[in-house]
């Protein structure tokens, strides 16, 4: 209907619950596609992501699926177990979905464009002050600096000039932006086991530090002792806790760590200066309350909860 034009200019809205079932079926087609070998259809080198695997692509689709299911697991629990099936046929170390930019004015990097066009944009004092705390050595490659030649951002509701700037692993006009990290297949496994009917907690501390070391050393940044402190996790000690907050940084710049929050409550954020709760969800577009009153659905705010949170 939404593309009917003037013949429907009103078209209905689908279900959240129907969007993700149409998309977890496209992902299901997809995985079975790719893995027909006798396909004539070949991306070669124009594949700027995978270089023409179909092999990486197909283990993608079965990572953004994993990444689906966890979402719907609040209100189907048997969901964890599919998203642990899903993410353990998932992408690997080395097979990270980059999408490739480069120094040639129309190749620049779109967080690099960005930050040089506007200049005005600080880190966020939640992440620098908790990487601070942990000692984390990604912070030198997240951020810049700031004028005391520290690292330092902005709280909610601030704005602070003289904070550290975005840094150069994505700040670089030629850096490659992450559709889909490998170490990110592994959090979600970790959370998936650790969350599942019959919890597998020792696979779960297996898969959780094998993800805080693929983080570091996908930023370049390896470090023993960090490893030791915040990725060194045993059946015992392993908690979805510990998980999400370490997903957290590993995911820097990537909107899932919103989804994660809504879902699991980590990390523990509190709410700007004035405000007594953090938005959990897009408002519908102006266009929408103007031109499709019919289906426009009213009173809704920022703070209203999604079907699966």
């Amino acid at each position: 209907q939404a593309l009917q034009g003037a013949t429907n200019p009103k078209p209905a809205y689908d279900t959240g619950s129907d969007i993700y079932t149409s998309i977890l079926n496209d992902l299901n087609s997809a995985d079975a596609d790719l893995s027909n070998t006798a396909s004539v259809f070949k991306v070669g080198t124009d594949d700027l992501i995978y270089g023409g695997s179909m092999a990486n692509w197909e283990k993608l689709a079965n990572s953004v699926k994993a990444r689906l299911l966890l979402h719907l697991a609040k209100k189907d629990a048997t969901k964890y177990a599919a998203a642990a099936t899903a993410a353990q046929a998932g992408i690997a170390t080395g097979q990270d979905a980059l999408v490739p930019f480069g120094s040639n004015a129309n190749e620049q990097n779109p967080w690099f464009q960005f930050n040089d066009q506007r200049g005005d944009v600080r880190m966020g004092a939640f992440l620098v002050n908790s990487m601070l705390t942990n000692n984390d050595p990604r912070l030198a490659v997240f951020a810049t600096k700031d004028a005391n030649n520290t690292y330092s951002g902005s709280a909610p509701g601030q704005f602070e000039t003289t904070g550290s700037a975005f840094g150069t692993f994505y700040g670089s006009s030629n850096s490659s932006i992450p559709l889909f990290l490998s170490a990110e297949n592994k959090f979600i496994l970790a959370e998936a086991l650790i969350s599942q009917a019959a919890p597998d907690r020792a696979g779960a501390a297996v898969a959780f530090n094998e993800a805080v070391a693929e983080s570091l050393d996908y930023f370049g940044t390896p470090s023993a002792a960090f490893l030791t402190a915040h990725g060194s996790e045993s059946a015992a000690t392993i908690t979805l806790e510990k998980i999400i907050n370490q997903k957290y940084v590993a995911l820097y710049t990537q909107p899932e760590t919103w989804n994660d929050w809504r879902r699991t409550g980590f990390p523990a954020l509190t709410p700007a200066p004035g405000n007594t709760a953090i938005p959990r969800r897009f408002v519908y577009p102006q266009d929408e309350r103007l031109f499709n009153n019919g289906n426009y659905i009213p009173n809704v705010t920022s703070f209203d909860k999604v079907f699966w949170d």
